[in-house]
């Protein structure tokens, strides 16, 4: 499944596809083994943060919630230095997601 969504990934980079099938990319990829390469990693990471941004706009909080914290899973232990910019918004996008679903203490933090 994995490899399935790798390749549906890298097969459409660049074009503007629909919601429906970026979650269907990141539910192959997200369903795969561990990933170690940090390149891979980022990359997985912006899309499971597509992924997120796309469910809270349709207002699918859930959805929203478990995309962005698997990104937040895939951010380098140092992402706040080396990946600032996604950190921000993987992070605020988690908090929002955390308290529209009812956990606020998560959402505090």
């Amino acid at each position: 499944r994995h490899d399935l969504g790798m390749l549906l990934s890298y097969s459409t980079k660049g074009q503007d596809v629909a919601d429906e099938l970026t979650f269907v990319i990141v539910d192959q990829i997200n369903q795969g083994e561990v990933i170690t390469d940090l390149e891979q990693r980022d990359a997985i990471a912006q899309l499971n943060y597509k992924a997120a941004s796309q469910a809270m706009g349709a207002s699918n909080s859930e959805a929203a919630y478990y995309y962005s914290t698997v990104a937040k899973m895939l951010l380098p232990d140092d992402h706040w230095s080396s990946h600032y910019s996604l950190s921000l918004r993987v992070l605020f996008l988690l908090g929002n997601a955390a308290f529209t679903n009812g956990k606020i203490e998560e959402a505090k933090r």
